[in-house]
């Protein structure tokens, strides 16, 4: 059914409407006084610059994607409040009943004070320098996008702390139970001590040169693009994990969940035993003069741009090899599945076929792979014949010499003949023959 006009739309609800959705683009709303049981008004995405006087039972209130520059006097029982995506400079009083508040995208400078009932704050991308005093319930607070240089204390109960993207220098003591907390973005050179209940940990882009002791709770830990020049230990807990774009120049021992690690851009020697369960490892721009054996789950390995002088064996699971600028003087055999691979600027020139001469990727590799199997037959060969004088000889100087001069030692025929002065002459020749 269509409606001519907003106040016609609004003939199909009764005066005992609980509920109002507002479908109709429009610039205003007409009166909604008649409406003494409304407890939820739902007016988002409509081209609206005010709103109406509010009835005093209404509950929750959707006004986001508008045009609206204030919002009246607020009703007292109000639990919800969405005014995201307008351009609100301030917000009225704030009703003591209001457990969530999401003005996100706005043009606020600060908040009014917040009621003791907030569990939930939301307020990114607007233009704050401050927050209030923050309510002990609140759970979680989204303040991300702003110019906030400083938090206030953070109540007990809070457990997600989002504040990306500020100009934050220090955070202030965390709450026991937090379990997310994401401070990227900012100018952070340290972390306050961690809870043990924190799952999640995000604090890129800042200028961290350390981090705190890790909680054995942690599952996420994203610390790229800081000045890290050390790692504290993971926990066993730890799936996510990225670490590059520091100054690191060795890591930790790697739990054994891990299915991807992100260590790149770093000043890394050499990598630790990798986890049986990887399946991602981009470890380019490093340092890096050898890699440890590598799991037979591993599906893309990147390494290029190090001092590597040869590869592992690779696993049969490999799809993506990028080994480029390195120096390489060969390639171990290539696996059957491997469906891209990169290896130019090496050492192995010899041997090397220009990418640009295949049409296909596939050819390239099936022509690659060939190569390498006649030059690595060739070396194993040629190294064959080339130490075979010296394995037989050290054969000869450390097992055989020596077994052959302990068994006929002249000890051990002396031990032989004790008591048997008497024996004649044919007796001992058979002695002889048989020692």
């Amino acid at each position: 059914m269509s409606y001519q006009n907003i106040e016609e739309y609004f003939t199909q609800f009764n005066d005992n409407a609980e509920t109002i959705i507002v479908i109709f683009i429009s610039d205003h709303l007409p009166d909604l006084s008649r409406f003494c049981k409304l407890k939820k008004l739902t007016c988002q995405h409509n081209n609206l610059t005010y709103l109406p006087f509010l009835p005093s039972t209404l509950e929750i209130l959707h006004c986001s994607d508008n045009k609206l520059t204030c919002l009246p006097p607020l009703p007292s029982n109000l639990k919800e409040l969405w005014c995201s995506e307008n351009i609100l400079t301030h917000l009225p009083s704030l009703p003591s009943s209001l457990e969530n508040l999401e003005c996100n995208h706005n043009q606020l400078v600060c908040l009014p004070p917040l009621p003791l009932s907030l569990k939930i704050l939301s307020c990114w991308n607007n233009k704050l320098t401050h927050l209030p005093l923050l309510p002990s319930s609140l759970a979680k607070m989204t303040c991300h996008n702003n110019k906030l240089t400083h938090l206030p204390p953070l109540p007990s109960e809070l457990k997600e702390l989002y504040c990306i993207d500020n100009e934050l220098t220090c955070l202030p003591p965390l709450p026991s139970i937090l379990e997310n907390l994401e401070c990227d973005r900012n100018q952070l050179t340290e972390l306050p001590p961690l809870p043990s209940s924190l799952k999640n940990l995000e604090c890129n882009y800042n200028k961290l040169i350390c981090l705190p002791p890790l909680p054995s709770s942690l599952k996420t830990l994203r610390c790229y693009n800081n000045q890290l020049t050390r790692l504290p230990l993971l926990p066993d807990t730890l799936k996510d994990f990225d670490c590059h774009d520091n100054k690191l120049s060795c890591l930790p021992p790697l739990p054994s969940s891990f299915k991807v690690l992100f260590c790149y851009n770093n000043n890394l020697s050499c990598l630790p035993p990798l986890p049986s369960s990887l399946k991602i490892l981009f470890c380019y721009n490093n340092e890096l003069t050898c890699l440890p054996p590598l799991p037979s789950s591993l599906t893309k390995l990147n390494c290029k741009n190090n001092q590597l002088t040869c590869l592992p064996s690779l696993p049969s699971s490999l799809k993506t090899l990028v080994c480029h600028n390195n120096k390489l003087t060969c390639l171990p055999a290539l696996p059957s599945y491997l469906e891209e691979i990169h290896c130019y600027n090496n050492l192995f020139m010899d041997f090397y076929i220009e990418r640009e001469n295949y049409l296909f990727m596939s050819d390239y590799i099936a022509k690659l792979r060939n190569q390498i199997n006649i030059i690595n037959q060739f070396r194993e060969l040629f190294y064959a014949l080339k130490y075979k004088k010296k394995f037989q000889q050290l054969l000869w100087v450390h097992i055989r010499e020596p077994k052959i001069r302990n068994k006929y030692h002249p000890n051990n025929l002396i031990a032989i003949l004790e008591g048997k002065e008497d024996m004649t002459l044919d007796k001992l020749d058979e002695l002889l023959d048989e020692w």
